[in-house]
């Protein structure tokens, strides 16, 4: 204790705890707070045995001669949680557990895969441009993606390509000759017909629905699949008039008949006609 002089030779005193004060030498050290008394010890090194299972999966603790995970920091540190998803520890392993593990993932980030799915990241189905936008696969059901409504499908582009517009049995399919004929499988390749659940070349009017016959005059129907039948078939297609290919033989149009060929298809009955 010191003492310090006051106007008329008045003396005060000075307390101690002040001379502490300003002294940081002489402070009595602060006492730690609960938070921190009470906050986990810090996880303990991997095992050298364990390095790269440690790194790459979490297991970072050698137990009965293999390398097991026992903490969950080591799960989240791994490039298993980073890249895979693999941040939840359950039973001495690191594992996809939930939506969360998977946002953690560059799976999720590159490829769109953040939905858990059975212990792994899966593109979700509403969210794949294959499966929802392609195919009207856009409901999850026992780690599928399956078609369940009919607009799904409608919606898809199976539905204005193949004709695939109603869902059956857990995917789009061709219901009717209508949507069929709309399709752009109908107007390229002649398949307006539909049966069990796709779209087929059924008869000639289907090839004479498809530019088949426009441009390279494969008017008519011949087991399965649309042939040139006859010259005028052949004179009347873009084919003819862009490559003179104005004669048909062997079920194409051609520039020239070979000398062997025989009549003209015109001159004779049509494969496909009744007789």
């Amino acid at each position: 204790m010191r003492t310090r002089a006051l106007g008329l030779g008045a003396l005060v005193l000075v307390g101690c705890d002040q001379d502490i004060r300003s002294d940081p030498a002489r402070r009595l050290p602060t006492p730690p707070s609960a938070s921190a008394s009470a906050s986990a010890p810090p996880v303990p090194p991997h095992d050298p045995a364990c390095s790269e299972q440690c790194r790459h999966r979490g297991e970072c603790r050698a137990r009965h001669d293999r390398c097991v995970a026992v903490h969950g920091t080591d799960c989240r540190r791994s490039l298993g949680c980073t890249s895979e998803g693999r941040c939840t520890l359950r039973t001495g392993e690191c594992v996809v557990a939930s939506d969360a593990d998977c946002a953690l993932s560059s799976l999720c980030r590159k490829r769109k895969a953040c939905s858990a799915r059975h212990g792994e990241c899966v593109v979700s189905c509403a969210g794949s441009s294959r499966l929802c936008r392609g195919q009207g696969r856009c409901t999850d059901q026992d780690g599928r993606c399956v078609a369940t409504t009919d607009e799904a499908c409608a919606a898809a582009e199976t539905c204005a390509h193949d004709g695939n517009c109603v869902a059956r049995g857990g995917r789009c399919v061709a219901a009717s000759d209508g949507a069929c004929q709309r399709s752009q499988w109908c107007a390229s390749h002649a398949r307006c017909s539909a049966r069990d659940g796709g779209c087929i070349i059924a008869s000639s009017a289907d090839c004479q629905r498809s530019r088949l016959c426009r441009e390279q005059g494969l008017c008519q129907f011949e087991t399965n699949r649309c042939v040139a039948a006859s010259d005028e078939d052949c004179e009347a297609s873009a084919w003819c008039t862009r490559f003179q290919r104005c004669l048909a033989q062997d079920d194409v149009c051609v520039a020239e008949r070979r000398a062997d060929a025989g009549p003209s298809p015109s001159a004779a009955p049509s494969a496909s006609a009744p007789r």
